[in-house]
C-alpha cells in the first residue's frame, strides 16, 4: 500500500483526470442543454437541483461513514458510479430525442449525488495525508495541475464539438465527448483507491451533531457564520452562473470555437495563479483572501452589460478566473483549518448541504427572473438599452454578492496564527506573485499589458 508520499502523487494524478472529467463532461452539459432545446428556468434548475441532492447525500453519508469507518469504500465506489453516468448521457447525445429535459435532469442528479457521496470521505482522507503547513501550497500545486489539465481538455472537447457540427454530427460528438469523460472518472477512481488510508477514528459521541443542530448553532460559531457567508454568496452567484452559456451561445451568438476560447481562458487564469493563492494564504490567512476576492468579485457580472465580441468576454473571464482561484482555495483551506479531525467529514458534508441549498434557491430565482423579464428589458433611464433580459440578471448577481460580503464577511475570523497586515498588504504580495509580475512590470514601465502578458472543489 502506498505511504503518504506517494499518496499524494495518485491524488495529484486523481486531480488531473477528475479535471479531464469536468473539462470534456461537465462544461458541455449545459451547451448540450441548450443544443436539445431546454428552456432557461430548466437550465437554472439543471445547474442547481441536482447539486442539491448532491448535498442532501453528504448529511446521510457523514453517518454512513461513522459506521463504514473506511473512506476508501465511500470515496471510490460513487466516483466510478459518477463515471459510468455519463455513459447514458453519451446514449441520449446519439437518440437527440425532442423531449430531453427530464432525462437530463435525471441523469445529472445521479450524477451529483455520486459526487456529493464522495465528499466528506474523500476530504476528511486527503486532509490526513496532508501536514497542515503545507496545505497552502499542496493544494495550490494540485489545483493547478487540476486547472491546466481542465484547459485542454475544454479546449480539445470545444474543438471537437466545432467540429461535429460543421460535419452534421453533433449529437455523436456530444456523445464521444461525455464517453471520454466517463473513462477520465474511472480512472479517477482507481488512482483514489491507491492511495494509503489512515485509520478513521469516528467522532466520540459528544462530538457528533445533527444537521439541525448544526444549523441552529450557525449563527453562534465561527465555522456556522462561514459557511452562511459562502451559501449566500454562492447562492447569489447562481443567480446568474447558469446563464453566461446561454447568453454566449443564443444571445451573442457564439459558436462552439468562441465559447471554448471563453471557457479556456477562466480555467488558464486560474491554473496561472492559483499556487500563488495558496503561498498568499499561508502567509496571510484565508479569511483576507475571502474578504479580497468576495469584495472584488461582485464587480465582475455587472461587467457582462458591456459585452458585445468575444475578446471583451475572454477579459472578463480572465478576471473571473484570476479572483474565482483564490476565492475558492480560500474557502477549502479555511475548511481544512476550522474543524477538528473527528468533525472533518460532518463539517464538511453540512458545509456543502447549506451551500448547495444557496444555490439551488439562487439559480432558482434566477430561472425566474430570466423567465419573466420581457425580452425588450433595458436600463434606458441609465443609457444602457440592453440586448439580453440575462443582462439584468447578471447586475442582480452582482448587487447580491457585493450585499453578502459586506453583510457577512465581518463576522468571519482567520483560525490560525497568520503575519498581520491589511488588504493593502495582501494585495501588494499578490501583485509581486510570478503569474503577475510582467503586469505589474508593464503598469509602472508605461508599457500596455497586453504587449507583455500572455493569457472556470477541492472537491
Amino acid at each position: 500500500m502506498a505511504n503518504d508520499s506517494s499518496s499524494l502523487r495518485h491524488s495529484v494524478r486523481d486531480g488531473a483526470a477528475h479535471a479531464v472529467m469536468l473539462g470534456a463532461g461537465e462544461a458541455y452539459l449545459i451547451p448540450f442543454a441548450v443544443m436539445v432545446g431546454v428552456q432557461h428556468f430548466w437550465i437554472g434548475i439543471l445547474a442547481s437541483a441536482p447539486l442539491l441532492l448532491g448535498g442532501i447525500a453528504q448529511i446521510f453519508t457523514a453517518g454512513l461513514l461513522d459506521r463504514a469507518k473506511s473512506r476508501r469504500s465511500l470515496a471510490v465506489v460513487p466516483a466510478a458510479l459518477q463515471g459510468v453516468a455519463y455513459l447514458p448521457l453519451a446514449a441520449l447525445a446519439l437518440a437527440s430525442p425532442e423531449q430531453a429535459t427530464l432525462p437530463l435532469l435525471a441523469l445529472a442528479a445521479l450524477y451529483h449525488t455520486a459526487a456529493g457521496v464522495v465528499v466528506p470521505a474523500w476530504n476528511s482522507w486527503i486532509a490526513e495525508l496532508v501536514p497542515p503547513q503545507r496545505r497552502g501550497e499542496f493544494f495550490g500545486r494540485r489545483n493547478r495541475v487540476r486547472t491546466a489539465v481542465e484547459f485542454g481538455s475544454v479546449f480539445l472537447a470545444g474543438g471537437g464539438l466545432a467540429l461535429a457540427r460543421h460535419l452534421g454530427a453533433e449529437g455523436s460528438g456530444f456523445a464521444i465527448v461525455f464517453v471520454v469523460a466517463a473513462l477520465a472518472r474511472l480512472l479517477s477512481a482507481r488512482e483514489i483507491h491507491s492511495m494509503h488510508e489512515p485509520p478513521y477514528h469516528p467522532p466520540a459521541t459528544d462530538q457528533t451533531f445533527t444537521f439541525r443542530a448544526f444549523l441552529w448553532r450557525s449563527p453562534r460559531g465561527n465555522f456556522g457564520r462561514f459557511t452562511l457567508y459562502v451559501a449566500v454568496f454562492l447562492g447569489a452567484t447562481h443567480v446568474a452562473s447558469p446563464f453566461f452559456t446561454p447568453f454566449m451561445l443564443e444571445d451573442l451568438g457564439f459558436g462552439y470555437v468562441e465559447f471554448t476560447l471563453c471557457s479556456a481562458a477562466f480555467i488558464a487564469a486560474q491554473a496561472a495563479m492559483m499556487q500563488s493563492w495558496g503561498r498568499v494564504g499561508d502567509r496571510f490567512g484565508n479569511r483576507r483572501i475571502l474578504a479580497l476576492t468576495g469584495l472584488t468579485l461582485p464587480v465582475v457580472p455587472m461587467l457582462w452589460l458591456f459585452a458585445s465580441n468575444v475578446w471583451f468576454v475572454i477579459a472578463l473571464q480572465v478576471i473571473a478566473g484570476l479572483l474565482w482561484s483564490g476565492f475558492h482555495l480560500s474557502v477549502a483551506n479555511f475548511l481544512f483549518d476550522a474543524v477538528t479531525p473527528q468533525k472533518r467529514a460532518r463539517c464538511v458534508a453540512y458545509y456543502n448541504a447549506t451551500t448547495s441549498a444557496g444555490l439551488f434557491l439562487g439559480a432558482s430565482c434566477g430561472g425566474l427572473l430570466a423567465t419573466l423579464l420581457p425580452s425588450n428589458a433595458g436600463l434606458a433611464a441609465w443609457g444602457l438599452p440592453l440586448g439580453s433580459p440575462l443582462q439584468l440578471v447578471f447586475v442582480a448577481s452582482g448587487v447580491l454578492r457585493l450585499l453578502a460580503s459586506l453583510a457577512l464577511i465581518p463576522l468571519v475570523r482567520e483560525v490560525r496564527e497568520v503575519e498581520s497586515g491589511n488588504l493593502g498588504d495582501v494585495i501588494i504580495h499578490i501583485v509581486g506573485q510570478s503569474p503577475l509580475r510582467g503586469a505589474r512590470l508593464a503598469v509602472f514601465g508605461g508599457t500596455h499589458p497586453s504587449e507583455t502578458d500572455k493569457p472556470p472543489e477541492v472537491r
